[in-house]
């Protein structure tokens, strides 16, 4: 974030009521904790979930930890040029 963004949404908060504050807090912290995607085995994962099995992907690949789709296929028995 832009450091004049974060300094206007900093003002705009200051200048909240407690009560408009605690309703600010309250859904940022409803956003995080939505349901945006569900896990292989059906178990729901919010925003923050999700978030971290990217970067926990990203740092897999970064270790070279995968496998190329040439190695799934003779894995699972599939044909390499069927898909």
């Amino acid at each position: 974030m832009e450091t004049t963004t974060v300094k206007n949404l900093y003002d705009s908060f200051i200048r909240m009521t407690p009560s408009e504050q605690h309703d600010f807090i309250s859904r940022i912290n409803d956003y995080e904790n939505q349901t945006v995607a569900y896990a292989a085995d059906g178990r729901p994962l919010t925003r923050a979930q999700y978030r971290e099995r990217v970067y926990a992907g990203i740092a897999q690949y970064a270790k070279g930890h995968y496998k190329s789709l040439e190695e799934l296929c003779e894995e699972t028995g599939h044909k390499y040029a069927e898909l």
